[in-house]
């Protein structure tokens, strides 16, 4: 098992400077610029915060997950395809 993780992490390591590597930093960066601009968004709006009602509400997670994939293509088709 430990071998499994130990080539899993040298083949992530080795992608980074491989023909994708762009993408490779780019979609972490992407992801992390639309839930901040989301979190601003639900803070000014007085919502709550999405992850805080989405696990202990069990019950609304596919509305909430809808909502956020809604609002994801909504913003930008491309941008969010590439996520």
């Amino acid at each position: 098992m430990r071998d499994f993780f130990v080539r899993s992490l040298m083949q992530l390591l080795d992608r980074a400077g491989g023909p994708m590597h762009l993408r490779f930093v780019l979609r972490p960066v992407t992801a992390a610029v639309i839930a901040i601009r989301a979190g601003v968004r639900d803070s000014r709006s007085d919502s709550p915060a999405y992850l805080g009602t989405l696990l202990p509400a069990r019950r609304y997670a596919a509305t909430f997950c809808a909502k956020g994939f809604a609002m994801s293509q909504r913003r930008s088709p491309l941008l969010s395809s590439s996520i």
